[in-house]
């Protein structure tokens, strides 16, 4: 069977963040499983695997925990939707944000550090959304390799990609290299 081509006379629309947020307020998503917008289009999100949520929660235990013991003025927030420009809003794992709660979704401005868990999306962690976050100028980005058992570190984003990169192997100190003093445990992530 062969695919029907796009109506070349028809323009397809582009969804906005802020239409994005009025829909969302109007409830337009309740009985629909979670998405994310990445460049004006809506994705469904997959369900969380176990090794996923508990990966996720325990490197947002420790970030805020490193956070709480130094006393410093950010927050350590687990899935908010963030603002990345005109067409995307995804849904980090964690992001390190400095600024409280607010109406709408958080600037990419007040993100210092977002983090995906990648147990079945790393592909799209390492490209797509890399570049979503470099170009929204996200200072300093990681991916948590569930199944190479490692962190990608991205930081000095610079013309839609990040200049700098390392891998850190899961059970070696993980050390941020845009936030003065953010020194993480790697071991027993996942």
């Amino acid at each position: 069977m062969n695919a029907v081509p796009p109506i070349a006379e028809l323009t397809p629309h582009k969804l906005t963040v802020d239409e994005l947020l009025v829909l969302d307020k109007a409830g337009a998503f309740s009985r629909l499983p979670r998405m994310e917008l990445l460049d004006g289009t809506l994705y469904e999100m997959s369900p969380q695997s176990s090794v996923h949520v508990r990966a996720k929660n325990r490197i947002t235990f420790r970030i805020q925990s490193h956070i709480q013991a130094r006393d410093l003025p950010w927050e350590a927030l687990c899935e908010p939707t963030v603002s990345l420009g005109k067409n995307s809003a995804p849904e980090p794992d964690v992001i390190i944000c400095d600024q409280p709660a607010a109406d709408g979704y958080y600037p990419a401005a007040s993100v210092l550090l977002a983090v995906e868990v990648a147990a079945t999306t790393l592909k799209t962690d390492l490209d797509f959304k890399k570049a979503l976050y470099a170009s929204a100028a996200i200072p300093e980005y990681w991916v948590l390799d569930v199944e190479g058992r490692a962190i990608h570190q991205f930081w000095s984003p610079q013309d839609g990609d990040y200049a700098q990169s390392k891998k850190v192997a899961l059970g070696e100190p993980l050390t941020s290299a845009t936030i003065p003093d953010l020194k993480i445990e790697t071991s027993a992530l996942i």
